[in-house]
């Protein structure tokens, strides 16, 4: 259940279902910037 509720918190930031519009080389920076967000919020809250 955990990991349902991750997705679904990322594909509130369109990384996970939307066509990803910059370099390709650059998807992992962007996802590892995103999940680090959606972490920090989950433990501050």
């Amino acid at each position: 259940m955990v990991i349902e509720h991750m997705i679904c918190r990322l594909k509130k930031f369109r990384i996970m279902n939307d066509v990803f519009r910059n370099k390709l080389s650059k998807y992992d920076k962007v996802s590892d910037i995103v999940s680090g967000l959606i972490n920090y919020r989950i433990m501050t809250s």
